[in-house]
């Protein structure tokens, strides 16, 4: 009788410390699961879950920023709920006081941290390329300016053309990090589609010069890097078509830079007989490419040049430009704008 009392109070025993022990342990999952690590609604935690992470290592990633405390909870919430299937790798900004419930529905909606990326009118492509990586969308440019001249993703567009360079629209973008190449780049370019409805397929004729899109957006990214004032594009325009109906060569100093990959300083003489099919200088026509994406502005002034006799232009020191018709007056206005400057 007193053995079959003992057992009785073992086993009475061992049942309170099951239901005392699931107790604290559906306890600690409820506070893992419903009450945030921190109470601090002002302050957020950057956090990346790279992508092809399982379960298991978007736990640990967050208990390392400090977001969940039980990496176990957050595990069987996932798997239980079914949520884990749909977690999405990127960057996110999570307030402390977020719990893990919350947590795990902000990865499984996908609200990432979107950069904001402004491409300037006139930027080329390894301007956009270095804006990319300082912006921290992507690490490094190399992948960028591999896919700008990648002909299969251009193929995929529809473009019969060795680059996307011209086709990369001007605007603000707001880009994920780690965002591919070719997301950006298409991104890009249907933005350029939109906003500018040049085909550059189609024949244009234009100041009496038949030229294809294509070639039309190669002469407004020129336009775009020669003139800085908006009242300039117009006549800068009309003498690179007079030089076209005239058989005589662009003679752009843009063309030069972009050749030499020369960004600042004077262009030399010597700079002048660079060997580069960009080089208008030394080879007529066009170049094989456009410079740099042009804004609407110049692309406006490449489709409705002004009509003049212009033959020449160069600059002032206020950025805009004194026309002629002739080598001579344009030589007299070189050497007035030398003198001032």
């Amino acid at each position: 009788m007193q053995d079959n009392k003992k057992k009785f109070f073992r086993g009475a025993n061992l049942i309170t410390l099951v239901l005392i022990t699931g107790g604290v342990f559906c306890v600690a999952v409820f506070l893992s699961l419903f009450v945030p690590y921190s109470f601090l609604a002002d302050k957020k935690i950057a956090v990346y879950i790279e992508y092809g992470s399982g379960i298991a290592k978007t736990a640990a990633t967050l208990k390392t920023a400090g977001l969940i405390r039980n990496t176990f909870a957050f595990k069987v919430y996932g798997y239980l709920s079914g949520k884990y299937k749909t977690i999405k790798a990127g960057e996110y900004e999570i307030p402390e006081n977020t719990n893990m419930v919350q947590i795990v529905d902000k990865l499984v909606r996908g609200e990432f941290v979107r950069h904001e990326i402004i491409i300037p009118e006139g930027s080329d492509s390894y301007d956009i390329a270095e804006t990319l990586v300082a912006g921290k969308v992507i690490e490094t440019d190399a992948a960028f300016l591999s896919a700008v001249r990648d002909r299969k993703i251009l193929s995929e567009q529809g473009l019969p053309f060795a680059s996307f360079e011209g086709f990369l629209f001007p605007e603000t973008y707001n880009f994920l990090k780690g965002q591919s190449p070719e997301k950006i780049i298409g991104e890009m370019y249907v933005l350029f589609k939109r906003k500018t409805g040049l085909n550059p397929l189609k024949e244009y004729q234009i100041s009496g010069v038949s030229l294809k899109g294509y070639e039309v957006l190669i002469l407004a990214s020129i336009i775009e890097k020669e003139a800085k004032v908006d009242t300039d594009r117009p006549l800068v325009a009309s003498v690179f078509y007079n030089r076209i109906k005239e058989g005589k060569r662009l003679e752009s100093c843009a063309t030069v830079r972009y050749a030499m990959n020369k960004r600042k300083g004077i262009i030399t003489l010597e700079d002048l007989r660079f060997k580069s099919p960009f080089n208008t200088y030394r080879h007529e026509g066009l170049p094989p490419t456009p410079i740099c994406s042009p804004g609407m502005k110049s692309l406006n002034a490449a489709l409705n040049p002004a009509l003049t006799d212009y033959m020449f232009f160069v600059a002032k020191k206020d950025g805009s430009h004194t026309f002629s018709q002739d080598f001579n007056s344009h030589i007299k206005a070189k050497n007035k704008n030398r003198k001032n400057k």
